[in-house]
């Protein structure tokens, strides 16, 4: 990220064009501006102070465990997987929704119908769709 922004910065230098340096880049206009406006705070490139809780239980290496637990057991619950990591439940579900872009689904328990249960109950539906 820092490369893009020396390039950036030397086309703004440049005096081209926010726009044709956009193009050039293909980024947003904008991120063009907050280049030059990061430069200017800082007298370089670096990260400003942020504001707000810093992610701490959501490093890569516990993301990357996630993904491999569910990876390997499909079936997991986003609460068993907070227990096998030691993890709070809106940690793994924090992990698993933004930083995987996966969507955990319970495995519902049905019961086992019989062939015969499944005849009786087709011919009762049957019965209350004809009632109505």
């Amino acid at each position: 990220m820092e490369e893009l922004c020396k390039k950036i910065f030397m086309h703004i230098q440049a005096d081209d064009k926010k726009g044709d340096i956009a193009k050039h880049f293909m980024v947003n206009p904008k991120t063009v501006w907050r280049v030059e406006q990061l430069y200017k705070e800082t007298s370089g490139f670096k990260d400003r102070a942020r504001t707000g809780r810093l992610r701490t239980m959501q490093t890569q290496v516990k993301i990357a465990a996630v993904k491999d637990d569910i990876e390997r057991n499909p079936a997991k619950s986003e609460v068993e997987l907070a227990k096998d990591h030691e993890l709070n439940k809106m940690d793994v579900s924090h992990i698993v929704r933004e930083d995987l872009g996966m969507k955990l689904h319970a495995v519902a328990k049905v019961q086992l119908l019989t062939a015969n249960q499944r005849q009786k109950r087709l011919e009762h539906c049957k019965k209350i769709l004809n009632f109505y």
